[in-house]
């Protein structure tokens, strides 16, 4: 399935286009087989006739020429090999994204809050990024590791998780040993954020390691 932006006679509820309508569909098919799952508003698609008759087009005689990366494509049909062409056209087809963007400007190091990230629909032309966006409402909380300007769209090497436990605060260190869960006050070395490794010293300078597990919470090995 695909939402289209197509010409005015593609839209006709004629059983002629019908049938170029089913055409169109088999040839973005084609296109988007290896591009992974559809996004959840389906495909996008512009269709343009450039010459000849737009009654000839049949999808098993597409000839496909184009890019992925750009989602533009020649679409040619040929009666038969060598032969003339008896349409050519243009398809664009890409997918509608929701990115989100610095509301605005991010100091590095920063906790992004709701009121600094903006979610912005656009269309993409072309096959999806192999590296996703991050889900909006994913980066709330995390840390900005560069400034980000305003209207800067985000993306995943922009931000890292915020940490729970700060280099030089009193920390909670729990053990746990057979059952019996051991309290210890100490002060953490260095920044963790959860589920990070994270080295802390207690009273009397002793160290030792462990995995940041809530705010200031450190569980031992």
């Amino acid at each position: 399935m695909y939402r289209a932006a197509l010409l005015a006679a593609l839209l006709i509820t004629s059983p002629l286009a019908a049938q170029r309508q089913a055409a169109v569909d088999s040839i973005i098919a084609r296109i988007t087989r290896t591009w992974g799952p559809a996004p959840r508003g389906g495909w996008c698609a512009e269709w343009s006739s450039v010459r000849g008759d737009s009654s000839a087009l049949r999808a098993d005689l597409a000839e496909i020429s184009g890019s992925d990366r750009a989602g533009i494509y020649t679409i040619t049909i040929r009666p038969a090999r060598f032969a003339a062409p008896v349409l050519v056209a243009r398809l664009r087809v890409g997918y509608e994204r929701a990115e989100a963007v610095a509301a605005r400007q991010v100091a590095r190091g920063a906790v992004l809050a709701e009121q600094y990230v903006l979610v912005r629909h656009m269309l993409v032309w072309g096959a999806p990024d192999s590296i996703a966006a991050p889900a909006p409402e994913r980066l709330i909380g995390a840390e900005a590791r560069r400034v980000l300007r305003d209207g800067e769209p985000i993306h995943p090497t922009d931000v890292t998780s915020a940490p729970l436990v700060f280099a030089g605060d009193s920390v909670t260190a729990e053990l746990v040993r057979d059952g019996v869960r051991i309290a210890l006050v100490g002060t953490a070395l260095h920044n963790a954020p959860l589920g990070a490794r994270v080295a802390i010293r207690l009273t009397g300078g002793r160290r030792f390691a462990g995995t940041a597990v809530g705010r200031n919470t450190v569980r031992l090995d």
